[in-house]
């Protein structure tokens, strides 16, 4: 399974775990970002309730933002 294209989204958590495993696959870089304390906490304590870690929330976070703006 590939990278979703224009108008694709992940349907369940089975296909966004695919995604994330694909882009695992990917050479990796690292990305940094300053972000607000509030705001790193608060995507630990999801990234925990979905038994998932930061890193996955986060490519799923980008990866969602930039499906809805490529299509302006």
């Amino acid at each position: 399974m590939g990278l979703p294209g224009k108008g694709d989204k992940p349907t369940d958590r089975q296909d966004t775990e695919e995604l994330v495993e694909d882009a695992a696959q990917e050479n990796q870089v690292r990305l940094n970002a300053d972000v607000p304390r509030s705001l790193r906490k608060q995507v630990q304590i999801q990234a925990a309730k979905e038994e998932r870690n930061i890193r996955e929330v986060v490519i799923d976070a980008i990866e969602e933002y930039l499906s809805r703006h490529s299509q302006e």
